[in-house]
């Protein structure tokens, strides 16, 4: 993310625009030697990135360099804004005259001597740091250049079927308990699915779900994704949902279970709940659920959890029936979809390529998710000298499976374009296992800036996309799901790698519920974007966290999951958001149903 920012910085410093602002504050050598500094630093920082993940040392030293990265950043956007306001001020426009006599007032960094004061600051911030990170070692490395970041596109299902591997047996299994009778004492069967994270629950449970001989069995098919939102009356909408293919605005629990038991009433259906959390009161939630469907169901009705804690399946399961536990691949299988995805072009030297590989496919512990993410990253590199690198980092993630696991998956990101890595970042503002609007997301990177491209809007938006499909290719993504004409407009982030995003963004990017509360959980002076999921909340009650109105260098305002009446009460939470948030890039309101702009908003 600091190498992003320092980018940003870099544009703005322009010879035009530090000429403009040197003209109107005799400030032109201060920004040359600014413009230097953030270079000389830049060189080091995709070195730095790297070694971020295993030596804390760097990881604060650039932590204390993003922040004053941001602050030029800000700084530069102030310049930028009053040097046009003063360029235009006599130009005879008299509403243009009235919005400069406006923002000179009300932004009270106008005065050259404060914009002097704070870029001084900021330059002797830099060269503190700048002498610090002489001790790290750093190595100056070149940037990937932007072909690089969009043109490792691959068709994700292409080069294995359905991206399947080695779960057949598991597969026959589960299709063979679904299919067969149900036991006397049970009117519902529930089998779930154990394992740890990335092992491909989820994918087995699809495959299933989607098995010719599954479907003819059930007169009904639901699939919900749970996650940490185990709520009865979540997952009864979700469900009602899922039926009538239509979207259910209702909250009430009573009413939700009449529509639903209409829809469902003595029919044979197939439940699946995927990726079950422990989250809140789930045995009550659940047992409450249960009982209702053995209420609506017929006999034979089965239902899947994916899970990968113990006492969900324990407590989930049918009496009589153990959690299928599922396992890692074995080495053969490990290996073919490895090779698979590593090795998809020519590579000369290939017997030492495959050493390599093996030794890196090992430290993925036979789990899909990690397998095909490193092997996607090592596509992409035909010299042997990055290989060994890749390996040697890799052998210093110790511990348990999971570190394991988490340390490649970020080892990957280390290794993504430096243009990919604040898109992919900026995906933790979306709730897990969530499905993200493809063309939104790209918007959404649009307005930050993250798009590198002089071009048109039109163009930036075609090179955005190009940046997703270049992380869809790299499993960055997954579940895309395509439009008549092969245009992706969905698509999900891996519990998991959203876990190594969030761990990125640290105090940057916060992601809440509606309901619940910023007190203790965000740092005011870091935030830069927030978002607000409103699944579980009647829009209409909402109210604003007095939070908001502290958090002074936010970037984003983002409602997630709006209901179609919109957010209610939006112009009385104005205030709060506007008040102080002067630095707003993405600012969403489209479900807000205001018949004019607040003026706080002029703020």
């Amino acid at each position: 993310m600091a190498f992003a920012v320092a980018e940003a910085i870099l544009k703005k410093l322009a010879p035009l625009a530090a000429e403009q602002a040197g003209l109107l504050w005799s400030l032109k050598r201060d920004f040359l030697k600014l413009k230097s500094t953030v270079s000389s630093i830049r060189a080091v920082l995709l070195d730095a990135e790297e070694q971020s993940g295993l030596n804390h040392q760097v990881r604060d030293w650039l932590d204390k360099l993003k922040q004053v990265l941001y602050d030029a950043d800000d700084l530069l956007d102030d310049f930028s804004t009053e040097a046009l306001l003063k360029l235009r001020r006599n130009d005879g426009n008299r509403c243009l005259n009235e919005v400069c006599l406006f923002f000179t007032r009300s932004n009270q960094l106008v005065s050259g001597l404060v914009m002097a004061y704070r870029l001084k600051a900021i330059r002797i911030k830099l060269d503190e740091i700048d002498e610090n990170r002489r001790k790290f070692n750093l190595e100056t490395r070149l940037q990937d250049p932007v072909a690089a970041a969009i043109n490792h596109e691959r068709q994700t299902d292409s080069f294995v079927p359905h991206g399947f591997v080695g779960r057949e047996e598991d597969k026959k299994k589960i299709i063979a308990m679904l299919l067969s009778s149900t036991n006397d004492e049970q009117k519902i069967e529930v089998i779930p699915i154990l394992g740890m994270g990335g092992l491909g629950k989820t994918a087995l449970a699809q495959c299933i779900y989607n098995d010719n001989s599954v479907s003819t069995c059930f007169q009904l098919k639901i699939w919900i994704c749970v996650s940490d939102n185990f709520d009865q009356v979540l997952l009864v909408r979700k469900m009602l949902e899922s039926i009538t293919r239509r979207k259910v605005e209702d909250f009430d629990v009573d009413i939700l279970k009449g529509e639903l038991k209409k829809e469902m009433d003595n029919k044979r259906f197939l439940l699946v709940l995927d990726d079950v959390w422990n989250h809140g009161d789930y045995k009550g939630n659940w047992d409450s659920l249960m009982s209702f469907l053995l209420q609506v169901g017929a006999v034979g009705s089965k239902v899947i959890v994916t899970t990968r804690l113990g006492d969900i399946a324990n407590h989930f399961a049918t009496k009589g029936i153990k959690p299928h536990n599922l396992k890692g691949l074995s080495e053969e299988e490990s290996w073919f979809l490895f090779e698979q995805i590593a090795f998809e072009g020519e590579v000369e030297g290939g017997e030492r390529f495959a050493d390599i590989g093996k030794e890196v496919m090992r430290k993925c512990v036979r789990v899909p998710l990690a397998i095909r993410v490193i092997a996607s990253a090592l596509s992409s590199k035909s010299n042997i000298v990055d290989w060994e690198a890749i390996r040697d980092k890799q052998a210093m993630f110790d511990g348990d499976d999971e570190r394991k696991i988490l340390g490649t998956l970020r080892l990957s990101y280390d290794n993504l374009p430096s243009e990919l890595k604040p898109c992919f970042v900026y995906c933790s503002l979306f709730p897990k296992d969530s499905e993200i609007d493809v063309k939104l997301l790209v918007q959404l990177w649009m307005g930050q800036g993250f798009i590198n491209s002089s071009q048109s809007s039109s163009v930036l938006f075609e090179v955005g996309i190009e940046y997703f499909k270049s992380l869809l290719s790299r499993f960055f993504f997954q579940e895309p799901e395509s439009d008549a004409w092969g245009n992706v407009r969905w698509c999900k982030m891996h519990d998991l790698m959203h876990d190594v995003a969030l761990g990125i963004a640290s105090e940057e990017i916060v992601a809440l519920k509606a309901l619940d509360s910023m007190e203790g959980r965000v740092n005011s002076d870091r935030l830069r974007h927030i978002s607000f999921d409103f699944e579980r909340k009647p829009t209409e009650t909402w109210k604003a966290p007095d939070a908001l109105a502290s958090a002074t260098v936010l970037r984003t305002f983002l409602p997630i999951n709006t209901p179609y009446y919109g957010i209610g009460g939006i112009e009385q939470n104005c205030e709060k958001i506007f008040s102080n948030n002067t630095r707003l890039r993405v600012l969403s309101l489209h479900d807000a149903k205001l018949e004019s702009v607040p003026r706080s908003i002029h703020k």
